[in-house]
């Protein structure tokens, strides 16, 4: 078995939640905890390129936060994420599987960005995600929902 297919993949909103204690202070604890369990687990953790841009987009976002990241500290932050987990990057097979998804999924829009997460996991043979969307991919059986 590869250490990806035993690894988890961090959704963007785990990273932001762990960021930002005043945004949502429940989901900032409990974010933190579970990623400093999952790192003492050794289990790898692994986020994509996608996912390091949408954290920079919304970290930075002052219609979001009161007092958003300025641009070297989301940069600071990125640098942090990258130290404690994998870096995914898309195959060139990754544009294919994500096809196959909008297909099987019928989805449209903004909901692109989640298949295609999910498409980069399964090229990765990665299977489990940690997030707070969970609506956003309940219905993808490609792929486990982690506890938080």
């Amino acid at each position: 078995m590869s250490p990806e297919s035993e690894g988890i993949f961090i959704d963007t909103n785990i990273l932001i939640y762990s960021t930002f204690p005043d945004f949502d202070s429940e989901k900032h604890i409990q974010s933190l905890e579970s990623l400093n369990r999952l790192l003492q687990s050794g289990k790898p953790l692994f986020v994509s390129s996608q996912i390091l841009r949408e954290y920079f987009a919304i970290s930075t976002n002052g219609s979001i936060f009161k007092r958003p990241l300025n641009r070297k500290q989301a940069i600071g932050k990125i640098h942090e994420f990258l130290k404690r987990f994998n870096l995914l990057l898309e195959k060139e097979t990754t544009i294919q599987t994500l096809m196959d998804l909008i297909e099987k999924h019928t989805v449209s829009r903004q909901k692109i960005h989640d298949l295609n997460i999910v498409a980069t996991m399964i090229d990765h043979g990665i299977s489990h995600l940690l997030t707070y969307n969970k609506k956003d991919f309940k219905r993808i059986k490609d792929i486990s929902l982690c506890e938080l």
